[in-house]
């Protein structure tokens, strides 16, 4: 009886003072910049607080970052992938200062798991792309068929044209579960059966992990879902394989100054060229009729190196006032990293400050180097488009540009656009609200940041 005693007495004072600095107080003008904690599954709430309890008496934590092995591994694999890759020191630069600046004290238990699990299955899949190319190198001159790549600020109504423009069944744009980790670590390059049908090996290794995220954090892809729909099948943004050479536009709220400085530095030829060989491995297994479609906004970034790699593309460019443009960007970058820090111990104008800057530079560079083009050049490998139109009218604005593009229009087309937006209403997964003040941010910043982007686009 006194062990039972004891022991209950023990439990609940260490409940209590888990929960207790789980919760950090604040006056209520800052309380309302900082995150709180979503939910997670019973088991994984307690490891949260038992692992956050030994970080504040004891210095200690159930799972820290496995940095030495991370980039034991990165530098092995990318130093012998040179010679498809090129140069990986950039890319490695990248990891280590990420790595070297991870928020630790914020992030929770799960936040470690995660980008333990993220980083290392990166950098396998780098391994696994450079042993394809090793028993396959007459890919290497293959010309990638006709990209198109839809850019712009985030949150423009890029994924609805993105959605539409794949409909055209003479095209190829990739899916979620053909970009996203190789696991299992199946070579062979899905053919068009395979990839319309869903029936790769690498399919359900997609499937399998995002299910047990939704398992042991119900709302992350709830969330997720009301600013971009994901899903293992679904047509997906290249950002995924722009990931495996460190450009981790998701976790930037994890990171510090360093990272973030050198995730803006504009030049970055060698993911594009990772880009590159990575599209080269997928046309291996099917080559699309007529044209790639392709979409991300962060090649709004990195334009240049993009440009350089991709000499033929043709560039579709979304465009939507900043004011609402950059809180939106900040909402959906915060729908992944919310589950990987401790209650209350995020401030949202850190995000702010990160996400107006970025969307800075974006239409800072399109300007520039749209406008060193000759004017006939940037008219043909360029096309805008406006937030309001894509939404309003998404079919008319198809027609223009398929016109634009000199794309003959499909028969039966417009059909299969109407069922699809039908089918996929905005807001379907639920709507996510935001503000420019929610991340401590005004109208004065933005009309200072943007006037010259305001000007020519809105």
């Amino acid at each position: 009886l006194i062990y039972l005693t004891s022991f209950l007495i023990f439990f609940s004072l260490f409940i209590w003072s888990c929960l207790r600095i789980s919760t950090p107080k604040r006056n209520g003008l800052e309380e309302k910049f900082y995150l709180e904690s979503p939910k997670f599954v019973p088991l994984v709430r307690l490891l949260i607080l038992i692992d956050h309890w030994l970080q504040i008496n004891f210095s200690i934590r159930l799972l820290g970052l496995h940095k030495k092995s991370i980039l034991k591994q990165a530098e092995l694999t990318f130093n012998e992938s040179e010679e498809f890759f090129g140069s990986a020191e950039n890319t490695i630069k990248g990891l280590q200062i990420f790595l070297g600046e991870a928020q630790q004290s914020q992030l929770s238990f799960v936040g470690h798991h995660l980008i333990n699990d993220y980083l290392t299955n990166l950098v396998l899949s780098r391994k696994h792309l450079a042993n394809y190319f090793k028993n396959n190198r007459s890919i290497l001159n293959t010309e990638i068929k006709r990209p198109i790549f839809i850019l712009g600020f985030p949150r423009t109504g890029s994924t609805l044209l993105y959605n539409l423009l794949a409909l055209d069944t003479r095209s190829r744009a990739p899916k979620f579960w053909e970009m996203s980790h190789f696991s299992p670590p199946t070579l062979q390059p899905p053919t068009k059966e395979q990839s319309l049908n869903n029936q790769h090996p690498r399919f359900l290794g997609a499937l399998n992990g995002l299910k047990q995220i939704d398992f042991a954090a119900p709302d992350m892809m709830r969330e997720l879902n009301k600013s971009h729909p994901t899903s293992a099948d679904g047509f997906e943004e290249e950002l995924l394989i722009l990931f495996q050479s460190m450009i981790l536009q998701l976790s930037l709220p994890l990171a510090g100054s360093n990272y973030e400085k050198w995730f803006f530095e504009a030049n970055k030829p060698e993911a594009y060229l990772y880009l590159r060989r990575y599209l080269q491995y997928l046309q291996d297994g099917w080559l699309p009729e007529s044209h790639w479609v392709l979409k991300a906004p962060i090649h709004s970034l990195y334009l240049a190196s993009l440009m350089q790699h991709f000499p033929n593309a043709q560039f579709i460019v979304t465009h939507r006032h900043p004011y609402s443009a950059v809180p939106s960007a900040c909402r959906l970058l915060l729908s992944q990293p919310i589950f990987t820090f401790h209650n209350k111990t995020y401030d949202k104008r850190i995000l702010g400050k990160q996400q107006l800057e970025m969307l800075r530079l974006m239409a800072e560079r399109l300007i520039n180097i749209r406008d060193t083009l000759p004017k006939e050049v940037e008219k043909q490998q360029f096309f805008d488009i406006s937030y309001s139109k894509v939404m309003k009218d998404p079919i008319s604005v198809m027609k223009s540009i398929y016109s634009h593009l000199n794309l003959s229009w499909p028969q039966n087309f417009e059909q299969k656009i109407q069922n699809y937006l039908l089918e996929n209403p905005q807001g379907k997964h639920g709507r996510a609200s935001y503000s420019l003040e929610e991340y401590g941010l005004n109208n004065i910043e933005v009309d200072r940041d943007f006037a010259e982007y305001i000007k020519r686009y809105c």
